[in-house]
């Protein structure tokens, strides 16, 4: 589940090396909410915080050898990897909801050192890792969604705000949210046809889902909160 922010990740998503799991061998795909980690690999293992060679002080998820790692995260504009190598540089891809990679960061040579990969751009649904050599690791990841700059990319940006109600008696646990829009024909009735079957409406046009697999697919949450 979500942890608790951290002072240098100002991001409401923070995910902190997965630290809520024990096991050495883990097996694809990984679960923690919100995001969801799969692979063309069947597993990989988590490099334990007292490891000698581990310099991040937490549990760190090795990047698979000889595939690529995938991440899907809430719809996001911002992203910031911790990660490190002893081996060869780790690489990192940005890819938004029209499946369009919008950013990439790497890097450098140094062994043993964690580093942060920063990603921005419009609906990033999912980020790819890929090298390290079998010896690549990713410690944290942060994700956040503000307004960027999306006139040089010639999309559209959209921020909603809602409330929501629970019962004083909601059982705890974590909840998913889901921002659905939808697109809004606006054509006076008796007007031209043609115009507007070119404006349809109640079109979803918000990017709520995306896919992991051959005949899968996952949710993308824009937010989770936990009931206590």
């Amino acid at each position: 589940t979500p942890t608790q922010l951290s002072p240098d990740c100002p991001f409401p998503f923070v995910s902190k090396s997965l630290m809520t799991y024990s096991l050495h061998q883990m097996n694809f795909p990984v679960r923690a909410a919100p995001f969801v980690l799969f692979s063309a690999a069947a597993s990989t293992i988590l490099q334990e915080a007292s490891d000698p060679s581990n310099p991040c002080g937490l549990n760190a998820l090795r990047l698979p050898a000889s595939e690529k790692l995938v991440i899907v995260c809430p719809p996001s504009t911002h992203v910031a990897l911790k990660v490190y190598h002893l081996n060869d540089p780790v690489r990192a891809s940005a890819i938004s909801a029209n499946g369009a990679r919008v950013d990439q960061a790497a890097t450098t040579d140094q062994q043993g050192v964690v580093q942060k990969l920063d990603l921005r751009g419009p609906e990033i649904v999912h980020v790819v890792l890929e090298g390290g050599g079998g010896e690549g690791f990713l410690a944290e990841i942060c994700v956040d969604k503000r307004p960027i700059d999306v006139e040089r990319r010639k999309v559209h940006a959209r921020y909603y705000t809602g409330t929501l109600d629970l019962n004083v008696g909601e059982p705890p646990g974590v909840w998913g949210v889901v921002v659905m829009s939808q697109t809004l024909d606006a054509t006076p009735t008796g007007g031209d046809p043609v115009q507007a079957a070119r404006r349809l409406g109640g079109v979803v046009d918000s990017a709520n889902i995306v896919e992991t697999g051959e005949c899968a697919c996952t949710i993308l949450y824009d937010h989770t909160f936990e009931v206590r």
